[in-house]
């Protein structure tokens, strides 16, 4: 049996956007289903709202811990509104929605820009459209802390910088968004810290303005990523070799 991450410790903390970079399989998504209690057999403490994870209930983590995972496999014969108000699950009473679900339906339906489909099968809806539903449904859950696994996965380009500035707005709040990251530019555009994962390990873990002229950054990805700046002095990272046909 492989360890996907080894003496990963650091703390997080309300407010902040956390990026997690790192290559394929570094362990951003083992690090996320591990704070989603999906992964019981970890080695070492994971403190969640000053708790060991493991020792939540189901139910109750669930109330401080919203997971986004990486598929889009929601299930079938089930509308949008209705994949959403599955995120009420750890508030609800029973079957019947209250004022309360009802208001976090339709807020979350609207901050994600998918009330307007919310009435459709989602099994017909496209893969943008299918993430934004299931962002819904993960802000419908109202906890303080959001573990997203690609969270722009299939959406176009400004619908990704919609949806990393509706993260960044909610981390203002109060929020804790943690979040794993394949494009570095968003990263660098939307979180407030970077975590980057290498080896089983964090090699960086800070400001964000700092990372990509860190050795660190070289280190994971090497000539393959230049680092250029824009007309306003801004750095961004930017392929550095062609693609082979």
């Amino acid at each position: 049996m492989r360890r996907a991450l080894t003496g990963v410790t650091f703390d997080l903390h309300a407010g902040e956007f956390v990026a997690l970079l790192g290559l394929n399989g570094a362990g951003k998504s083992t690090l996320l289903e591990t704070l989603a209690g999906l992964l019981a057999g970890y080695g070492g403490s994971c403190i969640v709202q000053e708790k060991e994870l493991r020792d939540y209930a189901r139910r109750d983590l669930s109330r401080q811990v919203s997971f986004l995972p990486q598929w889009q496999f929601g299930p079938t014969g089930f509308s949008v509104r209705q994949i959403v108000a599955m995120g009420r699950y750890p508030h609800s009473a029973g079957w019947t929605e209250s004022p309360e679900d009802q208001r976090a339906i339709n807020a979350a339906l609207e901050a994600c820009q998918c009330a307007h489909v919310a009435d459709r099968g989602f099994q017909t809806l496209s893969g943008g459209e299918r993430q934004r539903a299931l962002l819904a449904s993960a802000l419908a859950q109202e906890t303080k802390i959001l573990a997203l696994d690609e969270p722009s996965a299939h959406a176009d380009p400004p619908l990704q910088a919609s949806l990393f500035s509706l993260l960044r707005d909610r981390a203002s709040q109060g929020n804790l968004c943690i979040a794993a990251v394949h494009d570095i530019n968003l990263a660098v555009a939307f979180a407030t810290r970077v975590v980057l994962l290498h080896g089983g390990g964090v090699i960086y873990d800070g400001k964000v303005d700092e990372l990509l002229a860190s050795k660190a950054f070289a280190a994971v990805f090497g000539p393959q990523i230049t680092v250029l700046q824009d007309t306003a002095g801004r750095s961004f990272a930017a392929y550095s070799q062609r693609l082979q046909a």
